[in-house]
Parts: C-alpha cells; sequence; structure tokens
C-alpha cells in the first residue's frame, strides 16, 4: 500500500526500508501455513516475496538473502516464464549475486524486454524497472568487488537506456536514418509543488525521433549530504528512506511535438502538472528531482543541469502545497499552505465556484464550472473572453477585486457541455512580498505555479488535455 513505500503513484515497487524484515517473516510464515493445507501461493504473492527477500539480503548485506529471494522467484518463473516484472526482478538479484551470476541475469533480462513488447502497462513498469537499477547500482556493493561493481554499472547505463525505447516507444519504432545529426542543447529545469518542467533547443523533429525525458525524485531523509548521489551511504535498515533516485512514473515519458511551447530565442518548453501526471491526487513535496533525457536511446550529458531542488530549507514555508478536490466543479488543484478558503458573503451555496487566497488577500485563484456548449472555431475567442469577464464579475460582487493586469485566466470546454475557467490573482506589486519565490528562484512565481497546476478532476480520463 502506499503507506508501506515511499512511492506514491503508479508501479509501486519500494517497501518502506525499516518494513522489510517483517513483511518478509509474515511472508514466510504465510507460505508455510499456505503449505500445511496443501495450497500454493498465488503468482503476485511468491513474486513479492522474491523481490522482498532480495532487497532484504542488499539492506542488511546478507547474501544468502539474495540468493534466497532468486530461489523464490525462479520457483515463480517455473509456473509463469514469462511474467515481465518477475523476470526483471530476478534479473536484478542474479546481477546482485556475483558475477558468476552475471550472464545469466543479462539473459533473463533479455527475456524481461522480450516479454516487455506485450505488457499491458509498459512505462509503469519501464519507470519500475529503473527504480530497482537505481537500488542495484546502491546497494549491491556490500556483496561485491570494486571492480565487478564498476561492471554493473556500465550495464545499469545500459538497460536504462534500453528502457527508455522499449518502455515509452511503440514496439515497432525504429531510430530514423537522420538520427544523431542534431542534439538537444541548452537544457534548464524547473520545479515547482505544480509540476516539473525544462526548456531547451530542440532542433529535431519528435514525430519520428524518440525523445524520453525519466524524472527521478530523491527518497531521502538527508537532503543537505546529497545521499542520493552517494554511491555508499547506508541509512540503515532502520531508515525508511532508501537513499536512491526513484522514478515519478506520471512525470516521465515521451516528449511529443505537441508538449513542446515556444520560447523567446527558438527555445521549446514543456511542463507536467503534478495533479494532471499524479494518481493520487497529490502536488509535489519539496526536495530534489532529476531528470535524465533519452534521444532515440541515447543519454544527454546535461551535466550540473540535470538536477533541482526546491522548498527544502525550513524557512520556505511557502513551497508547502495542498491539493483541492472540487469535485462538484470536477476541478483540482494545488494552493499554497497558508491559503484559506474562500466563502461567499451572502449565498451559503455559491454554485459552482470555489477559490483561495492568501491570508492578507494579496493573492488567491477562482475556480468555475459553466454549463455551455463547446462553440465552434470563430466564436470561441469571444466566448471565452465572456466566461472570464463574468467570472470577475461575480467575484467584484463578493467584494474581491484585483489591480489590472494582475489577473492569469484559463478557459476550456469540455466534450459533456461544461466550460471550465481559472483564474489567480497575481500578488499585488504593492503588497509586502519576499525578495524571491522559495519555489522557483523566480520573484513572486507563485502564482505561475497555482494557475499550471488547475486541471479537470473527474473527467480526467476522458479529457487529458486541459488546454
Amino acid at each position: 500500500s502506499n503507506q508501506m513505500t515511499p512511492q506514491k503513484e503508479g508501479y509501486q515497487s519500494l517497501h518502506l526500508k525499516q518494513s522489510l524484515q517483517e513483511i518478509v517473516d509474515k511472508e514466510e510464515k504465510a507460505i508455510v501455513a499456505l503449505g500445511n493445507e496443501n495450497l500454493t501461493p498465488p503468482m503476485d504473492f511468491l513474486l513479492n516475496h522474491g523481490y522482498d527477500s532480495t532487497d532484504l539480503g542488499l539492506t542488511q548485506r546478507q547474501r544468502d538473502r539474495v540468493e534466497h529471494g532468486i530461489v523464490e522467484e525462479q520457483k515463480a518463473l517455473g509456473r509463469d516464464s514469462t511474467n515481465t516484472m518477475l523476470l526483471f526482478n530476478t534479473g536484478m538479484a542474479l546481477l546482485a549475486d556475483g558475477p558468476q551470476r552475471k550472464s545469466e541475469g543479462l539473459k533473463t533480462y533479455d527475456q524481461g524486454f522480450e516479454s516487455l513488447k506485450a505488457a499491458g502497462n509498459r512505462p509503469g513498469l519501464a519507470a519500475g524497472v529503473i527504480t530497482d537499477l537505481e537500488i542495484l547500482r546502491k546497494y549491491f556493493f556490500a556483496l561485491n568487488t570494486a571492480t565487478y561493481c564498476d561492471e554493473i554499472d556500465r550495464e545499469v547505463k545500459k538497460q536504462k537506456s534500453r528502457m527508455s525505447i522499449a518502455g515509452w516507444m511503440p514496439t515497432n519504432w525504429s531510430a530514423p536514418a537522420n538520427a544523431g545529426t542534431s542534439q538537444i542543447s541548452d537544457v534548464n529545469l524547473f520545479a515547482s509543488p505544480a509540476g516539473l518542467g525544462w526548456e531547451a533547443r530542440v532542433p529535431m523533429d519528435l514525430s519520428d525521433n524518440s525523445l524520453v525525458v525519466v524524472w527521478y525524485a530523491c527518497d531521502t531523509a538527508y537532503p543537505d549530504r546529497r545521499a542520493c548521489d552517494s554511491p555508499t551511504l547506508d541509512t540503515g535498515t532502520g531508515d525508511g528512506n532508501w537513499g536512491v533516485w526513484w522514478v515519478l512514473p506520471g512525470i516521465s515519458g515521451r516528449v511529443l511535438p505537441a508538449d513542446l511551447l515556444d520560447m523567446p530565442e527558438g527555445k521549446k518548453y514543456v511542463f507536467k502538472s503534478a495533479l494532471q501526471s499524479s494518481s493520487v491526487n497529490s502536488c509535489i513535496p519539496p526536495g530534489e528531482f532529476r531528470a535524465e533525457f533519452y534521444l532515440n536511446g541515447q543519454p544527454l550529458d546535461l551535466g550540473s543541469n540535470g538536477r533541482i531542488s526546491f522548498g527544502q530549507a525550513s524557512s520556505h514555508t511557502d513551497s508547502l502545497y495542498k491539493s483541492a478536490i472540487l469535485r462538484d466543479l470536477d476541478l483540482e488543484m494545488c494552493y499554497p499552505s497558508d491559503w484559506v478558503t474562500w466563502t461567499s458573503k451572502d449565498k451559503p451555496d455559491p454554485g459552482l465556484m470555489a477559490g483561495y487566497f492568501a491570508p492578507d488577500r494579496s493573492s488567491g485563484a477562482f475556480l468555475f464550472s459553466y454549463y455551455y456548449p463547446t462553440p465552434d472555431a470563430q466564436t470561441s475567442g469571444s466566448v471565452r473572453s465572456a466566461l472570464v469577464e463574468k467570472s470577475l464579475k461575480s467575484l467584484a460582487s463578493e467584494g474581491y477585486r484585483s489591480a489590472e493586469g494582475s489577473v492569469l485566466a484559463k478557459v476550456w470546454f469540455a466534450n459533456d457541455g461544461i466550460a471550465h475557467v481559472g483564474l489567480v490573482f497575481r500578488r499585488d506589486s504593492g503588497a509586502q512580498a519576499s525578495q524571491e519565490s522559495a519555489v522557483t528562484g523566480i520573484p513572486d512565481h507563485q502564482s505561475c505555479d497555482v494557475f499550471a497546476s488547475i486541471r479537470v478532476y473527474y473527467a480526467s480520463w476522458l479529457f487529458p488535455n486541459p488546454h
């Protein structure tokens, strides 16, 4: 469950490290109890038990635990030799067991890639496998020589590049003839509670070239020690954090031409909303993040530009955001944790309208839903303007106003005859504000972060793009 793993969305591959011993003990007792009743454990149970035993061996530096995990996983493969995740788990354990089993481990990985072609959730599986490779690289050093660790470090990089194609590209994809003639350059990352993004020069056509961006979050309780960058840091089995970079499944993935927004000086910008990409309706917490770019399966060297952090200092209170789920409006968004809920002055039920604002009313966000059929292309612009004006007048009648030019607005139409309006009032230039936003380092970027997070809630599976 989410309570037993540091991963909060997508494919779940990690338990809290401090829970592993208890989990493995209970799994083994359950296997004995089932055997006493002449019952066979379910496949998923065997898969989990083998994986958990391997992880316990890695964290406690016990080779016999790792080998027990291999035995259990190979038993399960005897029942289902094409189980994708089981093949990758077994391959990881074999690689961790030492150089004498390396060839067997790589062969099992090859079988996993073959099975992945027909898997139903390739992106989720790919994210889990890459996270597991990060665990392997971080923890298996205690069981092996430095020479072998260097070999596996190269293999991890190779398998991750391979996974960038297998996990996110069509199974029949092949690199275009002109692949490699141009490169992505001038990459800069952005991070906020609303989501993660980047800007860069992208000179190639992404309809046939493969650009996959894999985003990671650092799972650590020690941000000042750069725990996820240390190849040997052991936080102890009593600590729930692994000290590894784990993949953010919903935000990672292939970049398509439609994802690119034009920027000045020929650059392109891509932003992934946390709410739009999360299965648990959460905003991004403060922390360290990393991005890996794979162009046609080849990793790009981003250097120090490949990582970013926000809101880790205790003084950065405005980096903490809450998620608002407004089912009546079919909308949700992220907003600063110190904002308060708006209530109507005169109406106990204001209808399809909701809002949140700063205690000093210097900034705020308001959401509206209207019954309105989708307009045609010729009238779309005027209808959008009219809905924004209608929403502003509703707020004005409640006594909420802002200076001219200080409102961000977005309007979009759902296929079910509903029009959605989002308004974010920017901090007034005369208000007392910090010199620098704790979110991104850009003065007063808070309102843009809120604005970017607004999305459809219930119908997002039908209408994934709210533009």
